[in-house]
């Protein structure tokens, strides 16, 4: 898996559910990206050189697609969306593209299966499986069309470099493990602003993922360092700090998710979680970069569990620096 380790990089991503993921970093490291907060509205490649070593996101919807009714051990397909809120050096904002005189955004979208390894959905452990539409993407787009609601823009972007698409930074996910847990009762599905769902309901519950990633491309008009990243060899781990919850009441239920190739609509039925065949998740998810020496494959589920830590200590420290 690791035979081409100096044209790869390892990124640790944990996309989970609420109360979940105790996951930090134990090391944080600068990453050179080509964006200046203080040039308000620069273009991305033309902007000076700053550094960042964590990464927030915005809210965001995860959709687990024909995975009810549960049934141990038969594979189901998992998609992420959701916008960049800032990149961060020592937990302060380096570019935030919800700065009123810039109009541009970054976006991230994921796919990856899984399937549950013990339990029921009021109280299931996941774990990855390989195969599937599996990715996960950052692009970056001069104009903000993402659309939380449509559940369009997250998967596009405008030409950055050599990429035509705006792609920054593409990976595949490698191993992952997960929780859920149903709490009980029902609740309004959309309670996010208008309800744009004529009241359907959804279960309520919580749990936590986490991932690792291979990243096989980092935009070097971006990423202004990727070239001396690669060429030694090194491991960029990112961990995402993440909390999921349904119901949705921080973003919009997205009607549409991207699989890779195109855009297809959620199957959720007349109760979220309860009547699928898919069930659709709230997301919010924050992380730090780290950069290690590659490890050998045996080592590297090791590598992930190494970076777990206090996720709800890292993301209230993330939010109040931020101000988000």
């Amino acid at each position: 898996m690791m035979t081409t380790t100096k044209k790869l990089v390892v990124l640790v991503a944990a996309i989970g559910i609420v109360f979940g993921i105790s996951i930090r970093s134990a090391y944080a490291d600068p990453v050179t990206l080509n964006l200046d907060r203080t040039a308000l509205g620069c273009t991305i490649g033309t902007c000076t050189p700053t550094t960042i070593d964590a990464v927030d996101l915005k809210p965001g919807n995860a959709l687990a697609v024909s995975a009810l009714p549960i049934t141990p051990f038969v594979p189901f397909q998992l998609y992420f969306q959701a916008a960049l809120n800032s990149f961060l050096l020592n937990n302060i904002g380096q570019y935030s593209p919800d700065f009123n005189t810039v109009n541009s955004e970054v976006t991230a979208v994921a796919g990856f299966r899984e399937q549950v390894t013990s339990g029921t959905l009021t109280n299931a452990n996941f774990s990855f499986v390989p195969g599937g539409n599996n990715f996960f993407q950052l692009y970056y787009d001069s104009s903000r069309d993402a659309n939380d609601l449509a559940g369009t823009g997250f998967a596009d972007g405008t030409p950055v470099g050599a990429n035509a698409a705006g792609l920054i930074l593409g990976g595949t996910i490698v191993s992952g493990t997960g929780t859920f847990q149903a709490s009980g009762g029902t609740s309004l599905f959309d309670q996010h602003g208008a309800d744009n769902y004529g009241g359907l309901q959804t279960i309520n519950g919580n749990g936590s993922t986490r991932l690792q990633i291979v990243v096989n491309y980092l935009n070097p008009t971006v990423f202004t360092n990727a070239a001396a990243v690669l060429g030694q060899g090194l491991v960029l781990s990112l961990t995402f700090d993440t909390t999921n919850s349904v119901p949705f009441i921080s973003v919009d239920p997205s009607l549409n998710f991207w699989n890779g190739s195109a855009l297809f609509a959620h199957n959720i039925g007349a109760v979220n979680g309860q009547s699928g065949p898919d069930f659709q998740f709230q997301t919010d998810a924050n992380g730090s970069f780290a950069i290690q020496a590659v490890p050998e494959p045996a080592t590297l589920t090791l590598l992930g569990l190494g970076l777990f830590g206090s996720a709800a200590a890292r993301r209230r420290q993330l939010k109040k620096k931020t101000g988000q």
